[in-house]
């Protein structure tokens, strides 16, 4: 019908696109990090947006089988930098906050967010030569204490 438009239905490479804008997490995934840090403590991710695409985002990453928990805002009512958001994350890793190191790469939504919430944190600043360096130096200084 003229004037009537079709609803285009999401493509596969959108959602690619989208996830490709984390490849700076390669390496993240590539030196296992999270496999390092989850072998001795609970590890999880706490993103907002819309469950399906934040969901394509963590598989096409490789990071789904790296953590213990996964959370997100759409699915739990409540987006970061809400205290709750965190607070939720917590009770679900069966952590008190105050126990608990989130890093983020947001000063505003994650870092204040978090802190708030009574966490300690760390700002990641990512798609820098210096970011992955200081991922690396973060870990070993968690894992030697």
């Amino acid at each position: 019908m003229p004037g009537r438009r079709r609803p285009r239905a999401p493509s596969a490479p959108r959602r690619t696109r989208c996830a490709q804008g984390y490849n700076d997490l390669s390496g993240c995934c590539e030196r296992d990090y999270l496999s390092r840090l989850r072998a001795r403590f609970r590890t999880g991710i706490l993103t907002n947006g819309a469950a399906p695409m934040q969901r394509q985002k963590i598989q096409t990453t490789g990071l789904a089988a790296k953590v213990d928990l996964i959370l997100i805002s759409e699915e739990i009512g409540y987006a970061k930098p809400a205290p709750e958001s965190f607070k939720i994350a917590c009770d679900r890793l069966g952590i008190v906050p105050g126990h608990v190191l989130y890093i983020g790469d947001d000063p505003r939504i994650d870092i204040d967010g978090a802190t708030n919430a009574g966490l300690h944190t760390a700002l990641l600043v990512r798609k820098t030569a210096s970011g992955e360096a200081a991922l690396e130096n973060l870990t070993s200084r968690i894992l030697t204490q």
